[in-house]
């Protein structure tokens, strides 16, 4: 049984972290085959204590049919990428709605609340990434695990666009088809530490290849999404929203 999902409370905001109950839910049942490894509450098998530290979870779900259940509004841990692998998916990052097709990839921020499945999860396969950086708010200093190997000058830059720009679906290229792929048969090792080193080396490209697509895609970068007034903007919202 997965650990209770943690409460954050940041400039007297509280909300807490996703814990994926209708997929834990579905995968108990036998509605989709859930496949991940993980720190914390999110569902999966646990990877060792001191590996990878950062990575929240990292897996994927295959559901053979339409489901009735879909991910509800959430936020995550830390930076979520998601490759839809194969069918069709609903998909809402805060008033964005759209549909997901084979071969996009999506990117969410910590602040950013989205959702799955409008409002059920269809047949196809989802894989994922949840990796923690320190920030749970726009202005904040990113902090990349020290097992993050890309170069100072490529990391400062996935960084910058990664901060001052939130489109959330992009095309992927077939390298990261590739990548997912690859990570996806290193989370399927029999045992959890089996499959350390070639996430570590898997994740690794998987961060150059994303730095590659957006380098490609020209990204225009909004200085103003890191500043202090976003923050409370940010905050100023979720209190309108739930006052309690």
């Amino acid at each position: 049984m997965p650990a209770p999902a943690p409460i954050y409370r940041n400039h007297g905001e509280t909300y807490q972290a996703d814990a994926c109950a209708p997929l834990v839910a579905a995968a108990a049942g036998g509605g989709v085959r859930l496949e991940a490894l993980v720190h914390g509450h999110y569902p999966g098998r646990k990877l060792p204590a001191r590996d990878l530290p950062g990575v929240k979870t990292v897996g994927y779900w295959d559901a053979s049919q339409d489901q009735d259940w879909g991910l509800p509004w959430h936020r995550n841990e830390g930076i979520e990428l998601t490759f839809l692998e194969r069918g069709v998916l609903g998909f809402a990052v805060e008033d964005r709605e759209c549909e997901l097709h084979p071969d996009d990839l999506t990117v969410t921020r910590p602040w950013q609340r989205h959702r799955v499945g409008l409002p059920a999860v269809r047949a196809g396969r989802l894989d994922w990434l949840i990796l923690d950086v320190g920030v749970r708010r726009p202005n904040q200093n990113w902090k990349w695990p020290s097992w993050v190997l890309l170069s100072g000058a490529d990391r400062d830059e996935l960084t910058d666009i990664l901060r001052h720009n939130e489109k959330p679906v992009w095309h992927a290229t077939p390298e990261i088809r590739r990548c997912f792929g690859d990570i996806a048969a290193a989370v399927r090792k029999d045992a959890p530490a089996a499959g350390v080193s070639h996430l570590a080396v898997r994740i690794n490209e998987l961060l150059l290849l994303v730095l590659e697509l957006l380098r490609s895609r020209r990204v225009r970068l909004d200085r103003s999404l890191s500043s202090s007034l976003r923050t409370v903007e940010l905050f100023l919202a979720d209190l309108r929203a739930h006052p309690e």
